[in-house]
């Protein structure tokens, strides 16, 4: 079964989301405050303004899941939230890999 940061790639998540809510994903990928990270299962919380939002990507049988206790995510389209982890996420997995 792949891990969480195998079934992250750019392209897809470009396709999952409109240029601006990508942009504003990537801006706040260094606010992420990481409190489980595993092979299929990154949980985190992102600073963004007032209550920071809950997030979690999970491996499925069907790949990559994911929820943001914001409510702007839904199982089709990601929101900043979901981008910031998932690309923290990936950099996180890419130093520990040989």
């Amino acid at each position: 079964m792949p891990s969480v940061a195998d079934l992250i790639d750019d392209a897809a998540l470009r396709s999952l989301a409109d240029p601006e809510t990508y942009a504003r994903g990537k801006e706040l990928a260094g606010r992420v405050r990481m409190s489980a990270f595993g092979p299929h299962r990154a949980a985190a919380t992102v600073e963004s303004g007032g209550e920071p939002p809950s997030v979690e990507l999970t491996v499925t049988p069907g790949g990559l899941a994911w929820t943001c206790s914001a409510g702007d995510a839904s199982p089709a389209l990601v929101c900043p939230h979901v981008i910031a982890v998932a690309l923290d996420t990936r950099r996180r997995a890419s130093g520990r890999r040989p």
